[in-house]
């Protein structure tokens, strides 16, 4: 099962359209000579050079056409994982700008969009609790500040004099950052969010999608309700440990590390609920607590 950002996908599969690569070549394509292996996409190479001295991620994303093709394989399902993965702002407290350097990945998307000179404002998962809304002049006022092209940008935060002219911007709307949502607004936000989202992957996939991951492994009441009404029934969280009958709404999850033998431990230990939820809670609880003292003790020392 592939938890997928449904929005990310149908942007991926627009951009393949108007590229002409979409469903892009598989291993079949190689065993039957239609291609060479190394004309495959790189789905495991998202690393990127900028060549100014940072590293920026590029995430490779499938698009709807290969979608349905796994799922038609009988070996892959897609489930639901929100629409862009985003993030809210969470409160009028901010650490310096969003610049080049910063290595925008496209997972999680940025909130109220990205751009060079935004605020770093505190962020947190999307399914959480209230969003902190900034002003939209101040936004507007920052952007037209910064170039937007990366190359320019580099250079206009490489002057310190352009991060204090920025620094004043932030303090001319001191008071009047933005504000927070009200609970109405928190609620429509959730409840469109999910609906969205089983109505692209239903229209995409052609079924109805009973299960979704929370991203960033967060949610709150009120998230839960709102992907319960848009026809989820099965949700996974990040949380480890054992999956006793009847726990729909918190699915747990196991950490097999790509081995083949630690799967098998794994599946061993959690298939008993009451070994598995002691496992998992001297690994969660106890275990991260014991390295950290004996770090500090080393630190002491």
């Amino acid at each position: 099962m592939i938890f997928a950002p449904a929005g990310l996908v149908d942007e991926a599969q627009r951009n393949a359209a108007a590229a002409g690569a979409s469903p892009r070549p598989t291993l079949e394509d190689v065993w039957s000579g239609r291609i060479r292996a190394d004309e495959l996409p790189l789905v495991d190479s998202v690393i990127r050079d900028s060549g100014r001295g940072y590293k920026r991620i590029e995430n490779l994303l499938f698009t709807w056409d290969e979608a349905r093709l796994m799922e038609k394989s009988g070996t892959i399902a897609v489930a639901g994982h929100s629409m862009f993965h985003d993030g809210v702002f969470t409160a009028a407290v901010w650490d310096g700008f969003v610049r080049p350097a910063d290595a925008l990945a496209s997972l999680p998307r940025e909130p109220r969009g990205a751009f060079w000179g935004r605020p770093r404002f505190a962020t947190a998962a999307a399914l959480t609790g209230k969003a902190f809304i900034p002003d939209a002049d101040l936004l507007e006022r920052l952007r037209s500040s910064v170039p937007q092209n990366e190359a320019e940008a580099f250079a206009f935060f490489e002057q310190e004099k352009n991060i204090q002219g920025l620094n004043r911007i932030m303090d001319s709307f001191a008071g009047r950052l933005g504000y927070t949502e009200s609970d109405k607004e928190q609620r429509e936000r959730m409840f469109q969010a999910m609906r969205d989202n089983q109505a692209l992957l239903s229209r995409e996939l052609g079924h109805a999608v009973r299960s979704f991951r929370w991203p960033w492994g967060k949610y709150g009441d009120l998230a839960l309700e709102a992907g319960k009404a848009a026809g989820f029934s099965v949700f996974y969280t990040v949380n480890k440990g054992p999956n006793p009958p009847g726990r729909p709404l918190a699915v747990r999850r196991m950490d097999c590390r790509r081995n083949p033998d630690i799967l098998l431990s794994r599946i061993g230990t959690y298939a008993r609920p009451v070994i598995g939820g002691l496992y998992a809670y001297y690994h969660a609880r106890i275990r991260p607590c014991w390295h950290k003292d004996k770090k500090n003790g080393r630190q002491r020392r």
